[in-house]
């Protein structure tokens, strides 16, 4: 029987960084294999994926993959942000691989503002939903933590200092958006 793969190298943030431009991007060489239904699937995040569904459905996106692709890429922008996203990463491959992908925090809570009114997660305006930020950031309702908490999406230090609780800084290579958005092929 075929041994399934897993995933080994994760995309694990920001918000409105370019992450589907690069998970795309990596997608297309012959030694990665990403699935499309792994960009963006918060796995690790969310406990309908994680809890119910189980780690035989994230597995099953990676029966294609085949001993030629070194990388098996899964991403989600939250997971950098969620500790519990990180211990169950931990948890499931502890000698992963991240990629964190870094945007000046103003210009990102804004586009992450626009892109929660465009899907219709967010109604009030933008000072209104700073405003409501600290209220919201203490939510169960994950949708609202992981959309409509602008400002703390911002706080870098804060969520890399997390990532090293669970993880060495050897495991993860931090890009910033400006350098992939000025220079896509430049690459690191």
């Amino acid at each position: 029987m075929k041994k399934m793969s897993k995933p080994n190298t994760f995309l694990i943030g920001v918000q409105k960084a370019a992450t589907t431009s690069v998970f795309n991007w990596l997608s297309q060489h012959p030694e990665v294999c990403a699935p499309l239904a792994m960009k963006d699937l918060a796995f690790f995040t969310r406990p309908m994926f994680y809890k119910e569904k189980g780690i035989d459905f994230l597995l099953k996106h990676y029966k294609k993959c085949d001993g030629s692709q070194k990388i098996k890429l899964q991403g989600s922008v939250h997971y950098i942000f969620f500790d519990d996203a990180l211990k169950r990463i931990k948890s499931f491959k502890p000698d992963a691989k991240f990629i964190l992908i870094l945007r000046e925090p103003v210009e990102r809570a804004i586009s992450g503002y626009k892109y929660a009114r465009k899907f219709n997660y967010e109604e009030a305006s933008f000072t209104d939903a700073i405003e409501k930020e600290a209220l919201r950031i203490q939510s169960d309702d994950l949708r609202i933590v992981s959309e409509c908490t602008y400002v703390n999406h911002g706080y870098y230090a804060y969520q890399v200092k997390r990532f090293l609780k669970y993880f060495e800084k050897s495991q993860l290579k931090i890009l910033l958006y400006e350098d992939i958005k000025k220079s896509p092929l430049k690459g690191e």
